[in-house]
């Protein structure tokens, strides 16, 4: 039996997933608005300053990417969890099902 912190509920992993995929769209937006906001930067700072900005910045966002990736990569990965596990229930609920109904009352032994 699953202790506690390792039971998984399918709804309450519907709703991580749902998370990680709000977290990971809102990633996406920010990376973006970072992206425009570093052009408009780099097209009017010129000079030494301006360009130890880009390279900071651009090696912010490739990190900033990474994690947008991983979070992805997360998300993909908790849904495949997700299908495969809700498929075991249905499976496994359908088996019992119909091992119940086509069990018979059992027979009592005499003198037992």
């Amino acid at each position: 039996m699953a202790s506690a912190v390792e039971a998984v509920s399918l709804d309450g992993l519907a709703g991580s997933i749902n998370v990680h995929l709000s977290a990971l769209e809102g990633a996406g937006m920010t990376y973006g608005e970072m992206q425009q906001l570093a052009e408009q930067a780099e097209a009017g700072w010129q000079g030494q300053a301006g360009q130890n900005f880009k390279q900071a910045l651009d090696a912010w966002l490739a990190n900033y990417k990474q994690v947008h990736d991983y979070v992805d990569l997360l998300n993909q990965k908790m849904s495949a969890h997700l299908k495969t596990t809700t498929q075991t229930h249905e499976d496994t609920s359908s088996a019992t099902s119909s091992l119940v109904s086509g069990m018979t009352t059992p027979i009592g032994l005499q003198g037992f």
